[in-house]
């Protein structure tokens, strides 16, 4: 959903852009932009970002109970081949057996858990690369259409200038030439 609106922040921004108009006595193209609205939109992209990152938090959240789950699992395991165990210390062999049984399940279930764990921790990793390559995609974009538009603002901003001494100049002439009329 987040990502969704970003993008759509970002459509936003484009269409800003497209429909700057173009600044007056530029000759070069330059546009005036509402900076206020890209500002805007900007801002409502920062505030959509912590999303993903409580995304992340919960899946971590997630793998811890998944991880206690399967330890209580394991070690309710164990306890349930103790017990098996000490019931059948009548008999020497049978409790031999039930020793090995115990430790049989213990590592099938400790084998488990590394599994289960491996595997978790492979998801998280990969769900947070993802969530930070597009953070990072968003935030590039974001800079590259604020970059962009500085250049844009100063180009006009030279531009005006420019023209604007060279008129004084021409009408500190054109002052001076009927202060002065040839004879």
């Amino acid at each position: 959903m987040a990502e969704i609106m970003i993008e759509d922040y970002l459509d936003r921004i484009v269409d800003i852009l497209a429909a700057a108009k173009p600044v007056p006595l530029s000759f070069n193209g330059n546009k005036a932009v509402d900076v206020d609205a890209i500002q805007d939109a900007v801002d409502n992209i920062r505030a959509n970002m912590p999303d993903d990152l409580r995304q992340a938090k919960k899946i971590v959240q997630e793998r811890k109970y998944i991880m206690d789950t399967t330890n209580e699992k394991a070690e309710q395991i164990i306890t349930e081949a103790e017990k098996k165990a000490a019931a059948l210390t009548d008999e020497h062999t049978i409790t031999e057996n039930a020793r090995k049984k115990a430790a049989e399940i213990e590592k099938q279930a400790n084998n488990q858990a590394a599994q289960i764990k491996a595997a978790v921790d492979d998801y998280i990793i990969k769900l947070l690369a993802k969530a930070e390559q597009q953070i990072n995609g968003i935030a590039a974009g974001t800079d590259q259409v604020l970059s962009d538009n500085e250049a844009q603002l100063r180009r006009a901003r030279q531009s005006t200038d420019n023209q604007m001494k060279e008129y004084l100049s021409q009408l500190a002439t054109m002052k001076n030439a009927l202060k002065n009329p040839a004879k």
